[in-house]
């Protein structure tokens, strides 16, 4: 089994620094058996490392669509993977577990993530989705919605149109090890956002969302440090 992880990427601040100095030297920094990380990005398509760029249209409508619908295509032609790891690089990533977790789950028609729902209002209905942060899609899924793709909407948001393109192909699993936190004292502490005990032994996916820097998100890169610190420990 071989999984990817692929995690939508911008070069402008303050993601470029949580990238190269937070993801790059934490998490993303070796791969685990079988896993496979990218940083993917909007620009002239090129491949430094584990970033990989791809052009897309200048248009009004929002561009990261076409640049996840590059990757999709890159990974389908360029990769042999029964899953991808879709998140931000505001997560940090258990590789481990995200792996075992996967060991034991269908290699099929296999969408899992944060469910939510959004009201499209052209066709008045809800539509069900997994969030972009913390999504798990087997790789027949990615064929799918990649085949797709003349049928996506680029005014919507891109997870929802990710799981409306192959909407009654797969059910959507409501199953995430994910916890949220967003500051240092937290992960010192063992606890999340919430007070829940951090669960280093399944969580896969650690949202980082340090505001207490006024937006700048500084912090984020000492909490994935402090996170991966607490992870060597634990393994």
């Amino acid at each position: 089994m071989k999984v990817i992880i692929g995690i939508t990427s911008d070069v402008r601040e303050p993601f470029k620094n949580i990238i190269e100095n937070g993801c790059k030297k934490t998490f993303a920094s070796t791969d685990f058996d079988n896993v496979k990380t990218y940083f993917y990005y909007e620009g002239e398509f090129k491949i430094e490392g584990q970033d990989v760029f791809f052009p897309v249209p200048d248009l009004n409508a929002p561009r990261v669509g076409h640049m996840t619908l590059g990757f999709f295509k890159y990974i389908l032609e360029n990769e042999d993977f029964d899953y991808l790891f879709k998140s931000s690089c505001s997560c940090y990533v258990n590789q481990k577990n995200l792996y075992n977790f996967l060991l034991t789950q269908p290699r099929q028609k296999f969408a899992c993530g944060h469910i939510l729902h959004h009201h499209n209002y052209s066709e008045n209905k809800d539509i069900k989705f997994i969030t972009g942060s913390c999504s798990i899609l087997s790789r027949d899924i990615i064929q799918k919605i990649y085949d797709n793709r003349n049928n996506w909407n680029h005014n919507n948001p891109e997870d929802v149109e990710l799981c409306r393109l192959f909407e009654g192909y797969a059910e959507l699993t409501p199953r995430v090890y994910r916890q949220d936190i967003e500051t240092t004292e937290q992960v010192n502490s063992n606890i999340d956002v919430l007070g829940a005990p951090l669960n280093f032994k399944e969580n896969y996916c650690y949202r980082v969302k340090g505001y207490a820097d006024l937006g700048e998100r500084k912090i984020d890169v000492e909490i994935m440090k402090c996170l991966h610190g607490k992870m060597l420990l634990d393994n």
